[in-house]
C-alpha cells in the first residue's frame, strides 16, 4: 500500500505532442513548463524551468516548478534547495512550503515535513495539498483518523484530484482493517 503525494502544480491542458516554441516572456516559459510537467517530461520541465530563473532569479514561481521537476525526476536534495530558495524570496509562499514539505517526506523527515505543512496551511488555509501531505504524514505516523480528516479536507478543496481520493481511499481502508483487528 502507498499512499502517493500530488505535486501540486497548475498545469494547462495536457498536450502529449507539443511542438517545441521559442518562449518570449516568462509567461510562455511557465506555460511550456507546466506543459512538460503535465507530460511528464520532467527533464525538459528542468530546463525551461532554469531558462525562467535566468530570465528573473527573484521568480519565486520558477523556483517552485524547478522543484517540482527535479523532485520528479528524485533529485530530492536538489529540490529541496530550490523549494527554500523560493521561501526566502517569497516567505509566503504557501506552496513553496508544501513542495518542501513533500520532498522532505520523502526522505523520511516526518517531523520536519510536518511543519512544513502546517505553515503552507497557515499562509493558505486553502492549499489541498498541505492538507494531502498532513494527511500523508499521519498515515506514516499510525494515526489514522488525523489522516482521515486532512484527506477529506484535500478533497473538499479539490475534490477530483485522484492522489487525494486515493489517499482518503487508502486511509479508510486501513482504518478497517484496524479496527478488525482490535478485539
Amino acid at each position: 500500500m502507498k499512499i502517493r503525494f500530488f505535486l501540486p502544480l497548475i498545469l494547462a491542458a495536457a498536450i502529449f505532442t507539443a511542438p517545441p516554441v521559442v518562449a518570449q516572456s516568462i509567461d510562455e516559459l511557465f506555460q511550456q513548463g507546466d506543459e512538460a510537467q503535465a507530460n511528464g517530461s520532467f527533464v525538459q520541465a528542468e530546463e525551461i524551468f532554469r531558462r525562467a530563473i535566468m530570465m528573473d532569479a527573484n521568480n519565486t514561481n520558477a523556483y517552485v516548478g524547478l522543484g517540482i521537476a527535479l523532485d520528479s525526476q528524485g533529485k530530492v536534495p536538489e529540490a529541496i534547495t530550490n523549494f527554500q530558495t523560493a521561501i526566502r524570496l517569497d516567505p509566503n509562499n504557501s506552496y513553496g512550503y508544501s513542495n518542501l514539505g513533500i520532498a522532505l517526506a520523502e526522505q523520511g523527515n516526518l517531523e520536519e515535513a510536518a511543519t512544513n505543512f502546517y505553515t503552507a496551511l497557515s499562509l493558505n488555509p486553502n492549499n489541498a495539498y498541505g492538507y494531502n501531505g498532513l494527511g500523508v504524514v499521519w498515515v506514516s505516523q499510525g494515526n489514522l483518523e488525523e489522516a482521515i480528516a486532512n484527506f477529506q479536507a484535500a478533497l473538499d478543496l479539490e475534490g477530483s484530484n485522484p492522489d487525494f481520493q486515493n489517499n482518503l481511499q487508502q486511509a479508510v481502508r486501513l482504518l478497517a482493517e484496524q479496527s478488525e483487528v482490535k478485539p
